[in-house]
């Protein structure tokens, strides 16, 4: 991490891209949880919660990202851990935090299809105290979607059939 050591904190936490995102979105986006703890232990926990121009966290971009372990030239990534390292960091209530559209985190694992993120935000919201699941569930984005309205339209069969009966 020399471009950080070299930057300083300043490059971490004032410093977008041109689609508005930190180094952190993309750290959670890409679900390189190495690199996101990296950036929290110099920058602070407070950059998880820095949102892009679409009004999206740390916590929305890891939803949206991969179930299954994927190598790349330079890394391995799986969004699971980036979410339970989020969940341990800023505590079950970002399961219900909305973007700039209204979206929560599991609007956006249904909308890419992301069925083992489904699944393990819809788990942490059952195992939340009190539990989050009926308020995630039925929760309508800017477009009066939930997330079993996205999952329709994308023809999502087997993501639509998780946590209904």
């Amino acid at each position: 991490m020399t471009l950080v050591k070299a930057g300083g904190r300043a490059l971490i936490t004032s410093t977008y891209d041109k689609v508005d995102q930190t180094a952190v979105h993309w750290a959670a986006q890409k679900g390189n949880l190495d690199v996101l703890k990296y950036l929290v232990k110099m920058a602070g926990s407070a950059m998880l919660e820095e949102v892009s121009a679409a009004g999206m966290s740390a916590v929305h971009f890891a939803a949206g990202g991969r179930c299954a372990l994927r190598a790349t030239l330079i890394t391995q990534t799986n969004n699971v851990p980036v979410l339970e390292y989020l969940l341990e960091q800023l505590g079950a209530e970002v399961l219900v935090v909305r973007d700039g559209r209204r979206n929560l985190p599991l609007h956006h694992a249904v909308a890419n299809n992301r069925l083992c993120i489904v699944q393990y935000l819809l788990a942490q919201a059952a195992a939340a105290e009190p539990p989050l699941t009926k308020q995630m569930l039925d929760a309508q984005n800017a477009y009066g979607q939930t997330s079993l309205h996205v999952a329709a339209r994308n023809a999502l069969t087997q993501v639509a059939q998780v946590g209904r009966p």
